[in-house]
């Protein structure tokens, strides 16, 4: 499949492959591709499916919350859900098997500007390597590349140093805070050629 050009060029390359995104060290692979029998929470059980390693701290903390609202979305008939959620895959290099890494996704289908919230979450044997940020990254182009969102928004708080790098990194602005003040909102809007 063909390259596409990642939003900000922190990440080298990344491509569709196979109903999914693979970048430098990942693979990203979204939840409508899983078969309706495969429990995500389930670490064992999405691993063999997937063909990868399950680690031990699986299911990531914010799981719950991405497959409530794409149980709710399925009910409604509002069709997209399936790439609400991504799963993260380190590649497999040398003795080492890919192994699941964490998730990546939107909180909700896009409102009616084409805005979405991004979320993303990997394990915490897995961070400080770059992984949230090349993860985050793809999702970024492909929501942009694909029209399928125009505006992407992003919160954290102020204990989320990490992930304020991460937005940082991919060129995120900050907008204006909520929550009383405790939570940071950010946006990047769609540039360039892709824009309509």
């Amino acid at each position: 499949m063909r390259p596409f050009s990642c939003s900000r060029g922190v990440i080298p390359r990344c491509r569709y492959h196979q109903g999914g995104l693979v970048t430098e060290r990942l693979r990203l692979i979204p939840l409508g591709k899983l078969p309706e029998t495969v429990d995500p929470r389930d670490g064992a059980l999405l691993a063999a499916h997937l063909r990868v390693e399950a680690p031990p701290a699986w299911p990531p903390l914010s799981l719950d919350e991405h497959l409530e609202t794409h149980r709710r979305l399925r009910e409604t008939g509002e069709g997209g859900s399936g790439f609400l959620l991504w799963f993260l895959i380190l590649k497999g290099r040398g003795r080492r098997s890919p192994s699941l890494v964490g998730i990546c996704g939107f909180r909700e289908l896009p409102d009616e500007e084409g805005g979405v919230e991004l979320r993303y979450e990997v394990l915490p044997s897995f961070q400080r390597r770059g992984l949230a940020t090349e993860g985050a990254e793809a999702l970024v182009a492909w929501a942009f590349e694909s029209h399928w969102a125009r505006l992407i928004r992003a919160r954290t708080t102020r204990e989320e140093l990490g992930a304020m790098q991460v937005l940082a990194k991919l060129g995120f602005t900050l907008i204006g805070t909520a929550d009383g003040g405790r939570a940071y909102l950010f946006e990047l809007e769609q540039r360039g050629e892709g824009k309509n």
